[in-house]
């Protein structure tokens, strides 16, 4: 089908977030869309609790890995490979998305011929409560603009697979637990820019002990990416990384 979305959210013991989840995708005021479910051996229940959601609307798929994988790169994988639409979305199995998420990024993927969108962000606690700035991204991001900064949250994407064909998250570097920001950087340099909107359309979870949370980790990771992914050379890999490094303080 030309305009069906594939959402895949890998799970992983989400099970009292998941329904929120779920729900935010079943309300969404466009409904071309399939969802995928994408266990990763949870064991809270919540793959019995996706099961459930197969039963009750035929648009929902559910999927199971044969072993924990300890990074979503794998479930999301595994959610494109079998994912039927023509664009593919994600969500992370403790965010939300507001009920015009879909079709407001669809519409501006046609008006500006954007074969890769994304849009703004709330964060919100575990309790669901929203807290200090919101993430709101520029309207355009080229490579080099996303080398300074990682504007796209993974559940905010939209790509087109008419354009850059199934794309999949790199698995092969497990110290790379940024492969969402890997994943971006190599599309981006398929393309001359990407846009967006800066509504804020997803309700972005920061928990405790995730990785996100640790904000000086993942300068560290970035260096790596800018040196042993991108290649980019130490002084540019440094010039970046200063320059995130200040974006991520101003943002804070």
């Amino acid at each position: 089908m030309d305009n069906l979305v594939s959402v895949i959210v890998p799970v992983y013991n989400s099970k009292q977030f998941l329904i929120d989840t779920i729900e935010s995708v079943i309300n969404q005021t466009f409904s071309n869309w399939e969802l995928l479910l994408v266990d990763d051996c949870s064991s809270d229940g919540s793959y019995e609790l996706c099961k459930q959601y197969v039963e009750k609307d035929c648009r929902i798929r559910v999927f199971k890995t044969e072993k924990p994988s300890g990074s979503p790169a794998l479930p999301r994988n595994t959610g494109i490979k079998n994912a039927k639409g023509r664009y593919l979305s994600f969500l992370d199995s403790d965010d939300e998305w507001l009920p015009e998420k879909l079709e407001k990024q669809l519409q501006i993927m046609a008006r500006f011929n954007t074969p890769l969108s994304f849009c703004g962000y709330v964060r919100m606690d575990e309790t669901g409560k929203e807290f200090y700035k919101p993430g709101i991204p520029p309207v355009e991001i080229t490579y080099r603009k996303l080398l300074r900064f990682n504007h796209i949250g993974c559940s905010t994407a939209i790509y087109d697979t008419d354009f850059f064909g199934k794309k999949y998250f790199p698995e092969e570097k497990p110290e790379l637990f940024r492969e969402d920001y890997v994943f971006w950087l190599h599309l981006l340099k398929m393309v001359k820019a990407i846009y967006g909107t800066q509504e804020l359309l997803v309700r972005y979870r920061v928990r405790k002990k995730s990785f996100s949370s640790d904000k000086f980790r993942m300068l560290r990771l970035n260096w790596i990416i800018y040196t042993k992914v991108e290649k980019l050379g130490v002084v540019r890999s440094f010039f970046n990384l200063f320059l995130y490094g200040i974006k991520w303080l101003f943002h804070r």
